[in-house]
């Protein structure tokens, strides 16, 4: 009887201390934590920023139908919504489930800052969003 509460002592302890490992291996083996996109929020986020990166280019390439000021602006504006679009895909902090975008959205949140502080100088220069434009064409072209 001894022999078997102590068994059973054993065995519990076993597990518990299984239990115990899984759990502290899970939570170490990402430093961050993991947001779940579905594959249809992603879709939508990304069909968003095609569509203000167009008009960001749009922006950037016809200065005849603004002035100076309202062409800064409307891009420095743009640059506003794509970095909150951006966040979103990006989940804000952490790891999404999707490779390419982790890969790359600390760059991207990067450049849209660069263009924007670029945008707002004195002169106000667009180059950096041009830029911007042509890294969303390159990343998408290679797909």
């Amino acid at each position: 009887m001894l022999l078997t509460r102590t068994i059973r002592l054993a065995i519990s302890l076993y597990v518990v201390g299984m239990i115990a490992a899984c759990t502290t291996t899970e939570n170490s083996s990402f430093d961050e934590p993991v947001v779940y996109l579905e594959n249809d929020e992603v879709r939508f986020m990304m069909q968003k920023l095609a569509a203000m990166v167009f008009n960001l280019e749009k922006l950037v390439e016809e200065s005849q139908n603004f002035t100076d000021t309202e062409r800064q602006y409307a891009v420095v504006e743009q640059l506003g919504e794509i970095e909150k679009v951006a966040l979103k895909l990006g989940a804000g902090s952490g790891k999404t489930k999707h490779f390419v975008i982790d890969s790359g959205i600390d760059n991207f949140l990067n450049e849209i800052a660069l263009a924007s502080t670029e945008a707002k100088g004195t002169p106000p220069q667009y180059t950096l969003a041009q830029g911007l434009i042509n890294q969303c064409r390159g990343c998408h072209l290679k797909r």
